[in-house]
């Protein structure tokens, strides 16, 4: 019996070494694989924060290049509708008169409302019609006039339009009246397109 007990004894302390040993090899599992895990997260907010900025530069780069094709087709617009513009009417070289009674101004010395319905004549002195219409660009330089020729008593005039530099203006030394001349026969201006409006 006393043989027994310290046998079972001796067999408990013999195991228990191999017991502590387990325990110390679960912990160092154990850290092993927190150390691990942690490695793998930190690589995986890497890669996610590496992946963020990289989507970051596309998107920048990306919204920069929409930008410079919005701009270059709004240059393209403008291009093509200043293109229109000049299209649109005809010029003349501005002529030089010399009228008696009469001396050449400077364009910007009148309002455009003045200008508006003035007779407009010809090297001759041949009365071809009446400035009725300005066109104005945008930043309120005045492009162009539109002359009503032809007709009779106001009727079946045909408005045609003339770059504002084609036409010379004089003012009456004695007075307030204004001529427009335009280095154009009636029968030329006729002969031009018929302006429809803007």
């Amino acid at each position: 019996m006393k043989n027994l007990f310290l046998t079972t004894a001796i067999a408990t302390l013999a195991a228990m070494p191999v017991a502590a040993d387990n325990h110390g090899d679960a912990a160092a599992d154990t850290a092993q694989a927190v150390e691990n895990a942690a490695e793998q997260t930190g690589e995986a907010v890497e890669n996610a924060a590496e992946g963020a900025a990289n989507a970051l530069d596309d998107a920048a780069a990306a919204t920069e290049d929409a930008a410079k094709d919005a701009a270059a087709a709004a240059s393209d617009a403008a291009a093509e509708l200043e293109a229109d513009a000049e299209q649109m009417f005809d010029t003349f070289p501005a002529p030089e008169v010399e009228v008696e009674g009469y001396t050449t101004v400077a364009a910007g010395e009148y309002e455009v409302e003045t200008l508006i319905g003035q007779r407009v004549y010809d090297v001759n002195d041949e009365w071809v019609g009446e400035l009725s219409e300005m066109i104005i660009t945008e930043d309120g330089m005045v492009q162009a006039g539109i002359v009503d020729v032809g007709g009779f008593l106001g009727l079946g005039e045909k408005p045609v339009a003339i770059g504002f530099e084609s036409f010379t203006i004089t003012k009456a030394d004695d007075g307030e009246e204004i001529r427009i001349y335009v280095d154009a026969t009636e029968d030329q201006l006729e002969a031009m397109a018929e302006y429809e409006g803007s």
